[in-house]
């Protein structure tokens, strides 16, 4: 029986050029993922919470990718393997669905044991008004598109892709790159999670994601179990509807 070791990223110059070191790799990151964060303050504290609408949304998500390959094209690297932009193959696949399984229920158990078994994790009273009130399922499935669809692309691209590639071609290897870009993770949602627990279920998510980019060698791996994850609490919400588990 073989062994699949885990995938080691260069640690000098790619044939194409060689990454930005690591203060510079983190200053485009945050350059990046700067506009985004600051529109999303400013509209939490905004007194008459304006609406951004989908076109602008798109704009915004867009921002960080479009500044990421400009830092590529100046560097003089292939924005595919800098971004660790592959197609994945089949084992690759089990490993981003196996560890969004592996999220999916740990985080799941540890809600419904804080609950004291009175939290499922599925809302679906709101989703039976949502159908009363003329939606769809698959409407229903993805009215939080940004989170299913937008995140794992950008939020892989920046972090397990453009910056895991600067920081493990470094002197601090790919344990270096795991850590430091789970922390940069949290450290883009302490808006959104302002929780401790909330923060640590984020960490763990980003450490395992990590785990997953580097077992692959593919941030496509990620964005599959990022997208999973995000999207399961709509969907199982839906299966206990249809189940009639409340």
């Amino acid at each position: 029986m073989t062994r699949t070791r885990m995938t080691i990223e260069p640690q000098g110059a790619v044939p194409s050029g060689r990454p930005w070191g690591v203060w510079t790799s983190i200053a485009w990151l945050v350059a990046a993922m700067a506009p985004q964060q600051l529109l999303g303050l400013w509209i939490v504290q905004a007194p008459s919470q304006p609406s951004i609408g989908p076109v602008l949304d798109f704009l915004l998500w867009a921002i960080a990718p479009v500044v990421l390959v400009i830092a590529v094209l100046i560097r003089r690297l292939s924005i595919a393997r800098c971004f660790a932009w592959t197609v994945p193959r089949p084992h690759d696949v089990l490993i981003a669905v196996g560890a969004a399984f592996v999220l999916i229920l740990g985080i799941g158990l540890l809600a419904y044991v804080l609950s004291g078994g009175l939290e499922i994790g599925a809302e679906v009273d709101a989703y039976r008004q949502y159908l009363a009130a003329g939606g769809t399922p698959p409407g229903f499935l993805l009215r939080r598109y940004q989170a299913v669809i937008f995140a794992p692309l950008v939020e892989e691209t920046a972090y397990r892709g453009f910056l895991w590639r600067g920081l493990a071609a470094s002197r601090i290897g790919n344990w270096g790159a795991w850590l430091l870009t789970s922390a940069f993770f949290v450290a883009n949602h302490i808006r959104d999670y302002a929780q401790p627990q909330a923060l640590i279920l984020v960490a763990v998510m980003g450490l395992i994601l990590g785990l997953v980019r580097w077992r692959t060698g593919s941030t496509t791996a990620s964005m599959i179990t990022h997208s999973l994850f995000n999207v399961w609490d709509d969907a199982f919400t839906m299966l206990a509807a249809a189940a009639g588990w409340a």
